[in-house]
């Protein structure tokens, strides 16, 4: 008889669990396609409490950021050199008459795990020439940096992101 008890029990546990899985609803700002792009596990880091600590020890990692979107190199290799993976954020490949470059980068969450860790930010980027014509742009972006320190710094080591 116990060990039906306890069959019933498991049943009913793992049914409950599943359930709530599946009962998934999103909060303010978050997506259904965006929890598929990043998978549910990653995605739910969104939902995790900030230790005020991670993110006083992640913040040159974001005003590094702010420098990158902001910045215009010459190539991608000194993209690159400057800004390491952040690059991608930089204005190497604008269109010779961009004249102006406006951004939005909205911190959102972030976690240290030892010498790893992540820093999920939201962000819209445009770039424009002098008759106010967009000449590049992304919006609304959700990205997660995966993070690591080498020495005593912190370093962006990958982005996820949609295309």
């Amino acid at each position: 008889m116990t060990s039906i008890k306890t069959a019933a029990f498991a049943a009913v546990t793992a049914l409950s669990l599943t359930a709530c899985a599946e009962n998934w609803s999103p909060r303010e700002g978050e997506t259904e396609w965006e929890r598929e792009f990043f998978g549910a596990e990653t995605y739910a880091e969104l939902r995790e409490d900030i230790s005020p600590e991670d993110k006083e020890e992640l913040q040159p990692v974001m005003e590094l950021a702010e420098k990158a979107f902001s910045a215009f190199p010459k190539d991608r290799e000194d993209a690159k050199r400057q800004f390491g993976e952040l690059y991608r954020y930089t204005n190497y490949d604008c269109d010779p008459n961009t004249a102006a470059e406006e951004h939005e980068l909205t911190f959102k969450t972030c976690k240290i795990e030892g010498d790893s860790g992540y820093i999920w930010v939201h962000y819209s980027q445009e770039c424009s020439s002098l008759s106010g014509e967009i000449l590049k742009g992304s919006w609304d972006i959700l990205s997660r940096w995966k993070v690591e320190k080498q020495g005593e710094k912190w370093v962006v080591t990958s982005v996820c992101e949609p295309a």
